[in-house]
């Protein structure tokens, strides 16, 4: 016979079974890890297409902005002197 009572066995089951505080911080750890990675990214993709927009409009007011003075040089030109 065993010289080990139910609540021993039970208790021993138990342990074997129970993940090591460590590991589950660590697994917590990992977790926060991954979370704050996502967030850098959704900030740094939002960053990109601000920066991306802003570029857009200086390349359009550049346009414009070219056009203008292309026509005041060819207003230029047909002055006579």
């Amino acid at each position: 016979m065993s010289d080990k009572t139910a609540l021993e066995r039970d208790i021993e089951t138990h342990e074997q079974d129970k993940t090591p505080f460590s590991v589950a911080i660590f697994i917590f750890l990992v977790l926060i890890g991954f979370g704050a990675v996502g967030v850098y990214v959704f900030d740094l993709r939002e960053t990109i297409a601000e920066k991306d927009h802003e570029i857009k409009m200086l390349k359009i007011e550049f346009r414009a902005e070219k056009v203008e003075l292309l026509s005041r040089i060819k207003k230029l030109e047909k002055k006579p002197n």
